[in-house]
């Protein structure tokens, strides 16, 4: 019952002094309840009982030592209600009268706000009808302790040496200003700015009656607290120098970087922090590709070189990318690393497998090479042979021809309206007959793979 009054009052945003009273009873019903089932106090005050129509139930004894008064032939706990109830029991009517054993066992205790508590003139007692409870609480006077004034709109009891919300120089002194804040700091000369406080100073090498100014709540420094503080060595890339800590005194003791928001950490915020702006720096450094962050979750676990579509691959991106040739490479090609046939001699293509177009340049040119010679020679050979004629018949030789019985010499003929035009010609022909001899010569010599 004692602890289910106190969760009502409780809901019902019950004053603080009806709470700590219901929090009482309800201790010390617990208690009650403790006698009652171990029965080894001394005087026994509460029993259980049993009967047809109430069944189980607790009787309180009102024996002599007992905290109870016995009121009409009916025996009330400590702080029992007088209240006024129907038939059923339901409670029509409650009085500011209550069982009170320190001032009577047999009749009720009138509880009148404002009048003393049990000759204490600096206790006095306040009826909350409605929750059941005579509150004793202190009397709000300055003979008792208590400062009394208008604060927030409203009169306010504040108990001696209350310090002002928010301005630690203001305190209620009930013997020397009861009805204001009195002012405890000295003044400074000049005034501290910033909303700092001026203080008696006192530090072992101060005299007496100096005072200061204690720049501790505002972040400042200097002899009236208007100095921004300095950082050794100073603070870099936007950071700002605070105070982080003051000696007992108020006088600053460190400094300190402050780095937020400007992408960096660090004591002076030279340190790029991951994932900002600031660029990300690769140890060692990308040989090619660009350095990034790499996150993982919501957090940033270091730098990495990227590597994409620079064609090359590794930690630093310094090894080239090998891609292999699809179809491989034939005909003596080679598979570059961006995945690239590079193919040799007269081959061409994707896969060099197309012999290249070496038609030559002169008048007499039939738009290709024809090789030709001995065809009793391997196919290797026949390759060979091919990639040597491809290298030295140009310029208008529309045949060439390789011979193994002269040593795999490689011959390149011109067409043969060439040597009409030029036996037509008298002179012009033995001139074009011995060019045909030089030529051969010279493209004997070109063609030395075939030697």
């Amino acid at each position: 019952e004692a602890v289910a009054a106190y969760a009502r009052a409780e809901r019902a945003n019950a004053p603080r002094a009806v709470l700590h009273e219901l929090a009482k009873r309800a201790a010390a019903s617990a208690r009650a309840v403790d006698d009652a089932l171990q029965s080894t106090t001394d005087p026994v005050c509460v029993q259980f009982r049993c009967t047809a129509e109430l069944g189980c139930y607790l009787k309180f004894l009102c024996r002599a030592g007992c905290d109870q008064c016995e009121i009409g032939g009916v025996c009330y706990r400590n702080g029992d209600q007088r209240v006024d109830t129907d038939a059923s029991g339901n409670v029509v009517k409650q009085y500011c009268e209550f069982c009170d054993p320190a001032e009577s066992k047999t009749s009720w205790t009138s509880c009148v706000t404002g009048t003393p508590a049990r000759g204490d003139a600096c206790r006095e007692k306040r009826c909350y009808q409605t929750f059941g409870v005579c509150a004793i609480e202190e009397t709000c006077a300055p003979e008792c302790g208590w400062c009394k004034f208008e604060d927030r709109g409203y009169d306010t009891c504040f108990k001696a040496n209350w310090t002002k919300d928010g301005d630690e120089c203001l305190k209620c002194l009930p013997d020397t200003q009861p009805a204001a804040w009195t002012n405890v700091c000295p003044s400074c000369t000049p005034e501290c700015a910033n909303g700092a406080v001026c203080r008696f100073a006192s530090s072992p090498t101060a005299t007496s009656g100096a005072t200061r100014c204690d720049c501790s709540s505002t972040g400042l420094v200097g002899a009236t607290c208007d100095d921004a503080p300095v950082c050794a060595p100073p603070c870099q890339n936007g950071g700002t120098c605070i105070v982080d800590s003051y000696d007992f005194y108020g006088d600053t003791r460190t400094t300190r970087c402050e780095c937020d928001a400007t992408g960096y950490t660090g004591a002076t915020c030279d340190t790029c922090t991951p994932g900002s702006t600031c660029p990300a720096e690769c140890t060692p450094p990308c040989v090619n590709g660009a350095c990034e962050y790499v996150e993982q979750g919501n957090l940033t676990a270091g730098t990495r070189c990227n590597c994409d579509g620079s064609g090359f691959d590794g930690v630093t991106c310094a090894m080239p990318v090998t891609v292999p040739c699809a179809p491989p490479c034939a005909n003596g090609g080679t598979c570059s690393a961006d995945g690239v046939c590079r193919c040799a001699g007269a081959w061409t293509g994707d896969d060099c497998t197309t012999r290249k177009d070496t038609g030559g340049k002169g008048s007499g040119s039939s738009g290709g090479v024809d090789v030709g010679g001995d065809p009793t020679l391997p196919e290797a050979e026949r390759l060979e042979c091919a990639d040597a004629c491809s290298a030295a018949c140009v310029g208008g030789f529309a045949d060439c021809k390789c011979y193994a019985q002269r040593r795999k010499e490689v011959v390149c003929e011109r067409p043969a309206e060439s040597f009409l035009y030029a036996a037509a010609s008298g002179a012009a022909a033995t001139a074009v007959a011995a060019a045909v001899v030089t030529a051969a010569a010279l493209l004997v010599a070109a063609a030395s793979p075939w030697w």
